[in-house]
């Protein structure tokens, strides 16, 4: 399975983001390339049909997505088109989703899943009967597909995930460590939204709990920042047609205890999305522009350190804490331990804005007295959560061996452009460190 770099959302195609962000102020992009660009303190945009009470509209408002393709997903294919603005829009292919031996296949609900090692993946549920008259699907399952090539254009075959419920739909897919977790439809059940988990993509699934919600559509679930996780669900239309939207309810960490569904805040009905994180939203510069603008100029820089925390501002613009209000041991990184079959693995998970245009984190690791390496570490999973942020598992590559391992988040700006006359190719392209995370964390045996 050959391993990409992280999906490019917006501005940086191809990518998968959408035309509907939530949780922030929420603006509506319509596919014929008219409406606004994205707005620079965006972080989560969603794709999804547009509830309009009859339930027959299912063109895409989108950013850049794949799609069910053709009417009502008859037929074995699932579109995928790309944009870096939001208004124009280029066609990439049309993905054969071809089950062997399917009489009349129905392809349904492509939805992204990148694992932490930047792979992309899509879950797709194809039935490989009544595709002609839509329902019923006794036979629809979720599988799993990649690309096979940097374009897009060339997808691996369908591979069907080994979920312990096999009659199943809309699956979300996230990993958190070194555990896959999938929400899923189960037609068996009503529709009932299950949760399960697994330590492989494909095979080894596992039921953890029956979350209910039949017949509700377009699961989502995305982890909270403080803890639990954030179920979306749509009704599709309602009584007499009415047009609905998605509503959100909040579990604690073992999906009990959910609290009552929520409408969220949008301005049209929305139907069947998919959210994901922003790309190279906002600079460094327009963050301080917004949070720093009252202390002095000094205290603005990335290096310094405003509220006098421990953390350079440059950290809490990735880590997106609050620059003048000291953050919190539980908003820092925090360390954790992966228990692989050579050794205990000392990792450290933190949450950073992906939306930042001109700053990478990246956590490092240093042994005793060597250097500190990014390249010594591996990144596990790549997690959305629900305020934007994506949340980073990355462990150490060597076992914890008798010496300390010790563990940072390092944050890097680019550099400003140049402005001398060099030729081209004597410019130099490499960032610039402005500041390490302070206090590193230490772990031994």
């Amino acid at each position: 399975m050959p391993s990409r770099r992280a999906i490019a959302f917006v501005h940086q195609p191809p990518n998968i983001a959408t035309v509907k962000y939530l949780l922030l102020a929420v603006i509506a992009f319509a596919a014929s390339g008219r409406g606004q660009v994205l707005p620079p303190e965006a972080r989560i945009v969603m794709s999804h049909f547009k509830s309009d009470g009859g339930g027959g509209d299912e063109r895409l408002y989108i950013s850049c997505v794949a799609y069910t393709s053709g009417t009502y997903g008859r037929g074995t294919k699932f579109g995928l088109v790309k944009s870096s603005d939001l208004l124009n829009w280029t066609f990439v292919t049309s993905v054969d989703a071809t089950l062997a031996g399917a009489p009349d296949q129905f392809t349904w609900s492509p939805i992204f899943f990148e694992d932490g090692d930047g792979s992309v993946h899509v879950i797709v549920a194809i039935s490989p009967t009544n595709g002609s008259t839509f329902y019923p699907v006794p036979d629809m399952r979720v599988h799993e597909m990649h690309p096979t090539n940097a374009a897009w254009t060339q997808w691996s075959v369908p591979v069907p995930l080994q979920l312990p419920d096999t009659n199943n739909n809309d699956c979300w897919v996230w990993k958190e460590g070194t555990t896959y977790h999938a929400a899923y439809a189960d037609f068996s059940r009503g529709g009932a939204v299950v949760h399960a988990t697994s330590q492989d993509l494909v095979v080894g699934w596992v039921r953890d709990k029956v979350l209910g919600y039949n017949s509700q559509e377009g699961n989502i679930v995305l982890p909270i920042p403080g803890g639990g996780y954030r179920l979306y669900l749509e009704r599709g239309n309602g009584p007499g047609g009415t047009p609905t939207t998605y509503t959100t309810a909040d579990f604690s960490a073992d999906f009990t205890n959910p609290t009552p569904q929520t409408l969220v805040n949008s301005s049209i009905p929305i139907r069947n999305g998919k959210v994901c994180a922003v790309r190279n939203a906002v600079s460094y510069n327009q963050w301080q522009a917004n949070l720093l603008a009252g202390v002095p100029a000094a205290l603005r820089t990335p290096g310094a350190d405003a509220d006098d925390d421990g953390l350079a501002n440059v950290i809490e613009h990735v880590l997106t804490t609050n620059p003048i209000v000291p953050t919190a041991a539980a908003n820092r990184p925090q360390p954790y331990a992966s228990h692989l079959a050579d050794g205990l693995h000392p990792g450290i998970r933190f949450d950073f804005l992906r939306a930042s245009s001109d700053v990478l984190a990246a956590a490092e690791a240093r042994s005793g007295s060597g250097t500190w390496s990014s390249p010594a570490m591996t990144v596990e999973s790549l997690t959305l959560v629900s305020d934007g942020t994506t949340r980073v598992h990355a462990r150490t590559n060597a076992p914890l061996a008798n010496q300390p391992a010790l563990l940072r988040v390092a944050a890097t700006q680019a550099a400003a452009a140049r402005t001398s006359k060099l030729p081209s190719s004597a410019k130099s392209s490499r960032p610039r460190s402005i500041r390490r995370l302070a206090s590193p964390w230490a772990l031994s045996r």
